[in-house]
């Protein structure tokens, strides 16, 4: 569940580490881009895992976890479960595990019915998550009833910045004291709630437009690939989870593609307008902004870029806009001041935690994240060509290492790194010209 709880969870996190510091080493040797990310089979064998555990596994549901303990059933509420739904949900991931097999039993040209098969697969998978929202209406997560209630002041003239929210822990200090979040969210949000009665289902168009993406922008994959690609955004990681608590990590995820893909495409006054929306949309936004313009400067060189760059700031003030005017003092103590003070989190899953609860000092490890952030930048600015492979994998990078000697850091920090890795594998195959001179 991305919290530090149990025995396990230490291992856990040295394992991560581990594969980073692997992972750093490959991404500064010279041989690493020559290859592909991990291919197809690889795909269907994390969906097929994926699949399996969730089967395996009942407790997808939050209220289903909260269920076996008293604790959190005296926090906030819970609601019993719909049987149906859950009926609906089970049966759901045992058609898609049946169609999974019949393309990894797939050998020679694909066909008609392998694409038909993949397709299926996807529209299954998406509707998993309108089932997690119908399962679980109200999740206890102040996430969720913090941006539900947010999305409805803004439509009701009121500033989400400058009011009280529902204190769903009763007391226990647990509820922030105001909006975290940046403006950018909102268009997401609002749309969701209009569209469908629930802010979660933004983050559901997001994921099912990187979806999108990955089928039809052009590649070397096959079809029946791109859609086991397309799936596993959906039901990979901690997916179905990351869904039900209305975390908006898919948010960023879209707008990392999408900014790229029409980057890759010359289309750069969308990609700047992009840009602008991902820098607003979550705090760390910007280190994908960092890498997503050395990707562009590789190819047009800094004069070149400018006019995406520009074009991103402008739109990143234009959504802020409105909201210094209404309360600047506000808006910059709930959003920059207030969210640089969040207290340390003992239970998050991050190195941090760990030496904390082994007795070690915590002080410098930050620094860390943000060394290892400033040398995958050196590298791609020495790069003569970034494509979208060496662009995503640095991002999905620089965000595992920020995150691991963070204060705090959940399962959906964790999941936008497996959403990204998902991507540069699924879109990898593209490179961008050679660096102008």
């Amino acid at each position: 569940r991305g919290m530090y709880s149990g025995q396990g969870v230490g291992w856990g996190i040295i394992l991560m580490g581990a594969w980073g510091i692997w992972a750093m080493i490959s991404c500064i040797s010279n041989n690493f881009w020559s290859k592909e990310f991990f291919p197809p089979r690889i795909a269907q064998g994390l969906l097929c895992m994926a699949l399996v555990l969730a089967l395996v596994d009942p407790k997808i549901m939050y209220a289903q976890v909260a269920s076996a303990n008293p604790v959190l059933l005296s926090l906030g509420p819970i609601q019993i479960l719909p049987k149906t739904t859950a009926f609906y949900l089970q049966a759901v991931l045992i058609l898609s595990l049946a169609l999974l097999c019949v393309l990894i039993l797939q050998t020679g040209e694909e066909r008609l019915w392998h694409r038909a098969a993949g397709m299926i697969l996807v529209v299954l998978s998406a509707s998993s998550h309108l089932l997690v929202y119908r399962l679980v209406p109200f999740p206890l997560i102040d996430v969720f009833t913090t941006i539900s209630e947010a999305s409805v002041a803004i439509l009701e003239g009121r500033n989400p910045y400058g009011m009280a929210y529902t204190d769903i822990y009763h007391g226990q200090g647990l509820t922030p004291t105001g909006f975290g979040y940046l403006p950018g969210i909102f268009p997401w949000s609002i749309f969701g709630l209009l569209m469908g009665g629930d802010v979660r289902m933004g983050n559901f168009f997001a994921l099912a437009g990187t979806a999108l993406l990955f089928l039809f922008w052009g590649n070397k994959k096959t079809f029946s690939s791109r859609c086991v690609f397309s799936c596993l955004l959906f039901y990979g990681g901690a997916g179905l989870f990351v869904a039900e608590q209305a975390w908006i990590d898919p948010v960023l995820v879209f707008l990392i593609v999408a900014t790229a893909c029409c980057l890759e495409r010359n289309h750069e006054a969308l990609a700047g307008c992009l840009a602008g929306l991902l820098c607003t949309t979550k705090q760390y936004g910007v280190v994908a902004f960092v890498f997503l313009c050395l990707m562009l400067v590789s190819r047009k060189n800094i004069r070149g870029s400018l006019w995406f760059i520009m074009l991103a700031l402008g739109i990143g003030a234009l959504v802020q806009i409105p909201f210094w005017i209404w309360n600047l003092p506000l808006y910059w103590k709930t959003v920059v001041v207030g969210v640089g003070q969040l207290p340390f989190r003992p239970d998050a899953y991050t190195l941090v935690s760990l030496a904390s609860c082994w007795g070690i000092p915590v002080g410098g490890i930050p620094w860390i994240g943000f060394g290892f952030f400033l040398l995958l930048v050196w590298k791609l600015w020495n790069r003569k060509s970034i494509g979208i492979q060496e662009s995503f994998f640095c991002i999905a990078l620089a965000y595992l290492w920020i995150f691991l000697t963070n204060r705090h850091a959940f399962c959906n920090y964790y999941q936008l790194v497996f959403l990204l890795l998902v991507s540069c594998a699924a879109l990898g195959s593209s490179h961008l010209p050679e660096k102008s001179s």
